[in-house]
């Protein structure tokens, strides 16, 4: 009797004290469309530095329409699946600084300097390598 009582007791402590948590599994499409915008977006600033004569927004303005799209849609596929919230949080992270730093190139009364342009590259570079980390880091399904 008292064997089943503690059986029981532990059975039910072991109940307790665990949590379920569902977090989806790791999406090659969504690691693959986070290394294309983070090579897009790689491209702006390389591109940039390249070229010493000309650095007007006005120039790279498709450019950064077409990352801003895809870290748009990025953040579509995160939302639409049951990503955790921290991957979300990361994307929207990314574009408010890819923003910021857009309008900035788009206001600047003067061309950007190599310096801005580096800082502003190893900036961005963190947010895409943060998110690219969380996508890596889901668990990898192990259906065969």
């Amino acid at each position: 009797m008292k064997t089943k009582f503690l059986v029981s007791v532990f059975t039910v402590l072991v109940f307790i004290s665990c949590k379920v948590s569902f977090v989806p599994d790791y999406d090659a499409s969504v690691e693959q469309q986070i290394i294309d915008g983070a090579k897009a977006n790689d491209k702006i600033y390389l591109e940039l530095l390249a070229d010493s004569v000309d650095r007007s927004y006005a120039k790279y303005s498709p450019e950064y329409t077409d990352v801003q799209a895809e870290i748009n849609s990025i953040d579509l596929k995160i939302q639409a699946s049951k990503h955790p919230k921290d991957m979300h949080m990361l994307d929207s992270m990314l574009l408010v600084h890819f923003i910021k730093y857009r309008d900035e190139h788009k206001q600047a009364k003067t061309p950007l300097n190599n310096a801005m342009i580096i800082d502003y590259q190893a900036d961005i570079k963190a947010f895409w390598l943060a998110l690219l980390k969380a996508e890596q880091g889901l668990p990898h399904s192990t259906s065969n």
